[in-house]
């Protein structure tokens, strides 16, 4: 361990300059440090908290939006598709092959309908932004880029959706998620508000492993079900306790399986990143020296010393030796390779993440956007439009675990009213937390304190990178 925590402090500075930015971006009037609570009738469209059409919605916080709210649906939308784009090509660069997913019959229904080509490239996951700078250099750009992360210092090798004819301010848009992506008062990304592709923070849990703990009585879906108010986070500590004592304390049990997005989605629950962005001041700040940040770190460096977590444990997830792992919703899709084998045998169970009076729910980002040099950019709106609805999709055969429609828009809908988005962390991120983690408790402190000058150092660098923003 201590081996473990040297090599994090050698690659921190190298990794804390590309460093994963979190931060909630709203209006400047809406901005908050602290969680928004909204109403229970609010809706995400901007500047409009009835949810009713205006003919004078704000746009101080992405010019992509006009002037008045549409409600349009996916084929009013594509019957307004301009003559010339028929039958041209969209390249789209992703990590996966979304012509070989769930998205692959949309695609083909979109082609036909059309006769636009869909070309995929799909690339390595942990070098997907040095490829698309190589090939935006070359001159030969993807029309789309799929990121679920973004940096200001990246944004510069994308284009703002602002300066496409397309009006994108109707209704099906995820403005809320989009002005994450907002800089400078230019827009970056685009997702739907009712898709079923939005990466929320979900608990997995291994029934099987819950059975032969004799837990039965302690199912988490259940006590959620029964009541979402008794699924916190210290009745989540209980079972992972429960569980570890349940197995003897034995050597590679855990409570819990904990990957660095794990980390940031349970600090992010509390309304805090590593790394904040304050609309109000137009700055990010690092908060190792935060004192709430610090107790949290402190309260999971805790738990992996107790066994309730397990710091990256590998594997034991699926074999019943680790009876929850953090990931997201996607995973619980049908065509999705993870959990397979818990899958197939219906051992695989989903709760939301835990919430108590001060943690929200929150979800990751997952955005289509335009790279710099793209040859076909006015396609891309109308093919996101298309692929993205949710009626495009049987959401009967969609998810392979049961209850997990309920699960996912139970969480969405939850996070949506509370002003929560969370920016997923990078492999990047990993060295810092291995470290902070890998320490006994005592030790938090001083080495949150250690990092500190090296996150500030990224928070001016994030801070230089969107001031040089055209």
């Amino acid at each position: 361990m201590k081996k473990r925590i040297l090599k994090s402090a050698c690659l921190v500075l190298v990794f804390s300059m590309l460093f994963s930015v979190c931060a909630c971006k709203k209006k400047p009037q809406e901005y908050s440090s602290t969680i928004i609570w909204e109403d229970e009738e609010s809706s995400s469209v901007p500047g409009n908290a009835s949810g009713q059409e205006s003919s004078g919605s704000d746009n101080s916080s992405g010019s992509a939006q006009s002037a008045k709210t549409t409600n349009l649906t996916r084929d009013q939308v594509m019957a307004q598709m301009p003559e010339k784009l028929k039958g041209t090509t969209i390249k789209y660069m992703s990590w996966d092959n979304p012509k070989a997913s769930v998205e692959k019959d949309a695609i083909a229904a979109f082609e036909k309908a059309t006769g636009i080509t869909v070309e995929v490239e799909q690339v390595d996951l942990t070098k997907k932004f040095d490829i698309l700078t190589s090939r935006i250099a070359a001159g030969n750009a993807p029309d789309i880029f799929r990121t679920d992360e973004i940096y200001p210092s990246i944004v510069k090798n994308l284009q703002p959706i602002d300066n496409l004819s397309y009006n994108f301010n109707d209704k099906a848009w995820n403005w809320q998620m989009m002005h994450d992506f907002t800089f400078n008062e230019k827009t970056y990304g685009m997702l739907l508000q009712d898709t079923p592709f939005i990466p929320i923070a979900l608990l997995f849990y291994n029934k099987a492993a819950l059975k032969k703990a004799e837990m039965d009585n302690m199912d988490p879906y259940t006590i959620w079900k029964n009541n979402p108010n008794d699924w916190t986070w210290s009745k989540f500590w209980e079972l992972c306790d429960t569980f570890v004592n349940r197995n003897g304390n034995k050597d590679g049990y855990y409570g819990a399986g904990f990957g660095d997005t794990y980390v940031y989605a349970y600090v992010r629950s509390f309304g805090l990143t590593n790394i904040t962005y304050d609309y109000k001041e137009n700055k990010y700040t690092s908060q190792l020296k935060n004192p709430k940040y610090v107790e949290l770190m402190k309260t999971l460096a805790d738990k992996v010393q107790s066994k309730a977590i397990a710091w990256q444990a590998g594997g034991g997830f699926e074999q019943g030796q680790t009876l929850f792992e953090y990931n997201w919703s996607q995973n619980t899709n049908a065509g999705n390779i993870y959990y397979k084998n818990l899958k197939d045998r219906n051992n695989l169970g989903i709760v939301p993440m835990p919430t108590d009076s001060t943690s929200t729910l929150c979800y990751q980002h997952y955005m289509l956007c335009i790279p710099v040099g793209a040859k076909n950019p006015e396609a891309v709106p109308y093919f996101v439009r298309y692929i993205q609805d949710r009626k495009g999709y049987n959401l009967d055969t969609l998810y392979a675990v049961p209850n997990s429609q309920e699960v996912i828009e139970w969480t969405l809908d939850r996070a949506k009213k509370q002003q929560n988005l969370f920016v997923g962390s990078s492999v990047q991120n990993y060295s810092y937390i291995y470290g902070l983690l890998g320490a006994d408790s005592s030790q938090t402190k001083k080495f949150c304190d250690s990092f500190a000058a090296a996150f500030e150092a990224a928070a001016n660098n994030n801070n230089k990178a969107i001031s040089e923003l055209k």
